[in-house]
């Protein structure tokens, strides 16, 4: 009765979500602000740790028992998978920029100039603070409900807190790294996804906006794509990764979940922040 007492309903859980993710977002922010240079590098650190003292209080659980990091039992077909998941997102993105970045108003003389700083926040501490975030702390709690429930709230989430930008692709960098969460259920692969993905996005044949050098990453992403096929074609998981995500009750929680006061407040905040991005005139 007592360890029943200390697990809170579904209803609970969301809403303190939502407010564990709203108070260390803007409290993390406040603090980074009193630095004069580095905020970048020194928000992440302070999310992270904030996190890390909330959760185990606010969900009464310890950190040891949700396993994130762990050494992988089948690394070969687990890699495998993530390096089939990487190349698709890779290439959708790339066919994005190719095709619609233009449409879209992608400005790439908009970039932030690339610092040690960046770099560093960039491809070292976002990928792992955020992953750690949002695909472990984040997806242990709510995967309890169901897997494709996670992928879907967590990936929201994941999107509205990253503001403006270019949605379609934290879309589909938030979808990647919950399907290989999902398949792997190891934190160690997500976080390589977001790296690799933050590392194109900082390469200068990206950054340059040329339609010549996307062909460069769309053949690499091909090759990888063919080859992570290749691998897993005797054993693929792809139906077993169908009926892990099959929720026929999935639309019940999505509307319960997103009425909760945490989550509303953060989709309130961080929705019309994002829509006060895109409508404000560049």
């Amino acid at each position: 009765m007592k360890r029943a007492e200390t697990v809170p309903s579904f209803e609970s859980s969301s809403t303190r979500v939502g407010w564990i993710l709203i108070v260390g977002y803007f409290l993390s922010l406040r603090i980074a602000y009193c630095f004069p240079t580095g905020r970048e590098v020194v928000f992440y650190p302070i999310f992270l740790l904030f996190f890390l003292m909330a959760f185990p209080r606010t969900f009464h659980i310890a950190l040891c028992e949700l396993d994130l990091i762990r050494l992988p039992k089948s690394l070969f077909k687990d890699l495998a998978f993530t390096c089939c998941i990487l190349a698709l997102n890779e290439l959708i993105g790339t066919l994005f920029f190719l095709c619609v970045g233009n449409a879209g108003g992608y400005d790439a003389s908009a970039e932030p100039p690339v610092t040690v700083g960046l770099i560093l926040s960039g491809l070292v501490l976002a990928p792992i603070v955020e992953e750690t975030i949002f695909r472990g702390l984040l997806w242990r709690t709510l995967s309890q409900y169901g897997q494709l429930f996670a992928l879907l709230t967590t990936s929201i989430l994941f999107v509205l807190m990253h503001g403006a930008g270019t949605p379609f692709i934290i879309v589909m960098l938030g979808v990647s790294a919950g399907l290989v969460m999902s398949r792997t259920d190891n934190l160690i692969y997500p976080i390589l996804v977001h790296m690799i993905h933050n590392s194109g996005l900082l390469l200068p044949t990206v950054a340059d906006g040329g339609k010549v050098e996307f062909l460069i990453p769309v053949i690499a992403n091909l090759g990888l794509l063919l080859l992570s096929f290749c691998i897993l074609k005797r054993n693929f998981t792809q139906e077993k990764l169908v009926k892990s995500l099959y929720d026929p009750s999935l639309s019940k929680k999505l509307s319960l979940f997103f009425k909760t006061s945490g989550v509303l407040l953060y989709m309130l905040i961080f929705g019309g922040q994002l829509i006060m991005a895109i409508m404000s005139p560049q």
